[in-house]
């Protein structure tokens, strides 16, 4: 990383995404899954030595497969957007404009900046400008009652992508912890399940599959943000339908967000 970049990817300023644009939000998931953005198809996209490379934090041979990749003429559609969006999040590939708005055509560059995921440097040339990420947004498989779902969940970006030190609001992604945590955790059916400092809201994912009602609290209103962000943007997969009307004192919510003193969100679950 160069010393511009690690100036433009500096933290401060840096909103969490934006979740007041349904339209928006289900335009980006229909692009995700139009490019086939998910651990297998990434796996596929990297091949095998990049993808354990990568498992490592190790991005370089990431960086030269997805940049021999989009110098092909003939690459398939799926495999091309794939490969964009597997350089913008996951290896720190240089990614053009006029490139993600091929891989997200529903969506393009400007919807990413609308959402505060992304903005686009001018790079003096016709190629739609750099695109820089202002989150971090990868492909998570989570195992339900009726198979396994493919979702995306955002974050802050990682160190290894930012200028200085992380500051106290940072919001991690899904790492070691989170997953020991939710392999760890007891899947019976329950009525009511409380996800105490919630972050991007990865536990939430997993207990919406088997609890009736979920509350999700967090002190940062900055992982509130993110973990509603993630929830808008897998609705579907978790059966939720924010476009739905809020239930009185009798209804029954799927999701809910807030601090121990403000709510800020209710999601409910669609009835099938």
């Amino acid at each position: 990383m160069s010393p511009d970049d690690a100036e433009v990817l500096s933290y401060p300023g840096t909103l969490p995404p934006a979740s007041d644009d349904l339209q928006l939000i289900t335009a980006l998931r229909e692009d995700l899954a139009e490019a086939g953005f998910s651990n297998e198809g990434v796996a596929e996209v990297l091949g095998a030595e990049p993808v354990a490379a990568l498992d490592r934090d190790q991005l370089v041979a990431g960086q030269l497969r997805i940049q021999q990749l989009l110098r092909e003429d003939s690459l398939p559609r799926q495999q091309y957007a794939c490969a964009v969006l597997t350089g913008l999040w996951l290896v720190s590939a240089d990614v053009t404009g006029h490139q993600l708005t091929r891989a997200l055509p529903r969506t393009g560059a400007h919807g990413l900046q609308q959402l505060n995921l992304a903005d686009v440097r001018a790079t003096g040339t016709d190629d739609g400008g750099r695109v820089i990420p202002r989150a971090d947004l990868r492909p998570y498989q989570v195992e339900t009652r009726t198979g396994d779902a493919d979702l995306w969940i955002s974050s802050d970006l990682a160190a290894h992508q930012l200028a200085g030190a992380l500051p106290h609001d940072h919001v991690l992604g899904v790492g070691g912890a989170s997953l020991t945590l939710a392999s760890a955790t007891h899947r019976r059916t329950v009525k009511t399940a409380l996800d105490l400092g919630t972050g991007c809201g990865i536990q939430l994912v997993h207990l919406l599959d088997h609890a009736e009602h979920v509350v999700g609290t967090d002190i940062s209103e900055r992982a509130l943000e993110f973990a509603r962000f993630n929830l808008l943007l897998n609705a579907p997969a978790l059966r939720l339908d924010p476009e739905a009307p809020q239930p009185g004192r009798d209804g029954a919510d799927a999701g809910q967000l807030g601090d121990p003193g403000e709510r800020l969100g209710r999601f409910r679950r669609r009835s099938t």
